[in-house]
């Protein structure tokens, strides 16, 4: 499970900061095991997107 992440890269117009490390939630979705994952963005929305659409590294 991820505790945070560090965007390592990302061409995609997401409101995150590459080198920037996040806090990763998740939902508590009842249908998923283990909820799903997201961060708070640089604008202050929930971003489900970052894990497909930008390079992260995984801090634990």
């Amino acid at each position: 499970m991820f505790k945070s992440i560090t965007i390592i890269e990302c061409a995609h117009p997401l409101a995150v900061t590459v080198g920037k490390t996040y806090q990763v939630l998740t939902t508590d979705n009842p249908i998923l095991v283990d909820g799903e994952m997201y961060i708070v963005d640089d604008n202050g929305n929930d971003n489900y997107a970052v894990f497909t659409l930008c390079k992260v590294r995984n801090n634990g």
